[in-house]
């Protein structure tokens, strides 16, 4: 498993299928819409078929129990896309310790994590 930054070159031909995945301590439907445009840009702009976004909404950063994550594995496990999409790491958790066991479910599956890089040409109207 790798986790990609910018640099990552990505066929412009249409290629691989990614998943996307936002996790939210709140339901901010607005800034859930927002981030799901950003992975949604991110995607189209580098000709990656983003397959679904999974959202866990009122799911705390230390929360156990997040039942899109956990379908997000699922489809990873089927092993037919690249990876996941992230708006940044802190969607998997902003705990590094509880991250790193996130990232541990997703190992298994040899899909990468895709960071959007922090970088005003990647983020959605600049943001």
């Amino acid at each position: 498993m790798a986790i990609a930054e910018s640099s990552r070159n990505f066929p412009r031909e249409p290629g691989p299928t990614v998943y996307g995945y936002v996790r939210h301590d709140q339901a901010d439907e607005v800034l859930i819409a927002f981030q799901k445009k950003e992975i949604q840009q991110f995607c189209r702009a580098r000709s990656i078929q983003l397959q679904e976004i999974f959202v866990d909404r009122h799911t705390g950063g230390n929360d156990a129990g997040r039942t899109s994550f956990i379908r997000l594995v699922d489809a990873l496990s089927i092993g037919n896309s690249l990876g996941v999409v992230l708006p940044d790491l802190n969607h998997l958790s902003p705990n590094e310790v509880v991250r790193l066991r996130l990232l541990d479910q997703i190992v298994p599956t040899g899909a990468d994590v895709i960071v959007i890089p922090d970088d005003p040409d990647f983020r959605v109207d600049g943001a």
